[in-house]
């Protein structure tokens, strides 16, 4: 067991510690083997874990539960982990009343419920080998906690239907690699305060980020065409429509009551949808009388007798032509390119590593992150530029 786990000492990782302006170091735990992490390799004043290898269902991440239940950890760094599939449901160890089930739908996916009845309220680093976050993985206000922070790396391509349900998250980062956000997957998620959804994602579905009361800063893909039904609120005072978006759903902004300035790009106007999955077939307008009646609506140089007569945009009361230098305010956007226990995320993180010893011998070439530590005897080596220790 001593060559599978290795400790990154602070004194030798400022980069990492100073990246959070924290003093307490990273704990590094390398899962040589799956099936061999235990909650008891992590000391009990740890609060900053990165773990490295393959973990698998039902031991490796039923111990991590255990270890996230019973410790407090304000940052959690899974970049070099990877999950192994499991064709059965796992029961969790109780943390209450509730008992929750976990499951890992295939390789490289990340367990749907390993969070659940956790309130875990740090900063989560997703795995950077992760192409898909499943329906219902971060499910509930239980799962993750107020001021929780979770950040994706580039290859993520698709979040599952209601992946973030109710979540009292307060960040994410999305990676501009995302093309595909299901419906609900923020919906209800009272405390996430800012939303950049990447460039890449052409369908805004529907509740996607409804029921948001504390969202501050709205970003729209670039290849934006379609808005569904209820699929946006927030306190924003300004929201920028994109140049491409073909159709707006029924009651899509109607939870946008802070709403003071519409900037709505395509030359055309969007078509306006007028039901709703609870209509009954009964006509519903597009865009409620808060919006149509004190929302400045500013639409390209020469479109605004378009939008006049468009239906559903014929509602605004005063539409303005937009001005020729006008640009999307997104300074308050972050692009996540920050590093997080000595790796960089929001870009592709390194997908093999040297190993040195300290006189500069290499031991090893090319070789997966997360199984440096292989058949390595005790000692403190270089890895991909960073020190570190095998116990």
């Amino acid at each position: 067991m001593a060559n599978k786990f290795f400790l990154s000492v602070a004194a030798l990782l400022f980069t990492a510690m100073t990246a959070f302006g924290q003093d307490s170091e990273v704990y590094d735990v390398n899962v040589a083997e799956p099936g061999t992490f235990t909650a008891d390799c992590v000391p009990g004043d740890v609060t900053r874990l990165k773990i490295t290898g393959k973990l698998d269902l039902p031991n490796d991440c039923v111990e991590l539960y255990k270890l996230l239940s019973e410790r407090y950890i304000e940052e959690l760094d899974l970049t070099g982990a990877t999950f192994q599939r499991c064709d059965t449901v796992v029961e969790l160890p109780s943390t209450g009343w509730y008992t929750y089930n976990l499951t890992c739908y295939e390789d490289n996916s990340f367990p749907v419920g390993l969070f659940r009845g956790l309130g875990f309220g740090g900063k989560l680093v997703m795995p950077s080998t992760l192409k898909s976050v499943k329906k219902d993985t971060f499910y509930g206000d239980d799962a993750l906690g107020r001021g929780s922070e979770v950040v994706f790396s580039e290859g993520l391509d698709s979040l599952g239907q209601d992946a973030f349900c109710f979540s009292r998250i307060e960040k994410i980062t999305l990676p501009k690699s995302l093309k595909y956000v299901g419906s609900g997957c923020f919906y209800n998620n009272e405390y996430l305060n800012q939303l950049y959804l990447p460039d890449d994602i052409e369908e805004v579905d529907d509740s996607l980020f409804a029921n948001c009361p504390e969202l501050e800063h709205v970003h729209l893909p670039k290849a934006l065409k379609r808005i569904q039904w209820w699929s946006i609120s927030g306190i924003f005072k300004t929201l920028t429509i994109p140049a491409g978006v073909e159709y707006v759903g029924c009651e899509a902004l109607n939870g946008c009551y802070w709403l003071e300035e519409l900037h709505c790009l395509p030359v055309v106007p969007p078509a306006c949808g007028h039901d709703t999955p609870y209509s009954d077939g009964i006509p519903q307008e597009t865009f409620n009388s808060i919006l149509t009646d004190n929302v400045i609506l500013y639409v390209p140089k020469g479109s605004v007798e378009a939008y006049r007569n468009a239906d559903g945009w014929n509602a605004f009361k005063d539409i303005r032509e937009e001005a020729d230098d006008y640009e999307e305010d997104l300074s308050w956007y972050d692009d996540g390119a920050a590093s997080i226990g000595g790796v960089s995320v929001g870009k592709p993180a390194a997908t093999s590593v040297d190993v040195f010893t300290l006189q500069g011998v290499c031991v090893k070439r090319n070789v997966a992150p997360g199984s440096w530590a292989d058949g390595l005897a005790k000692g403190v080596y270089i890895v991909g530029g960073e020190k570190c220790i095998v116990r």
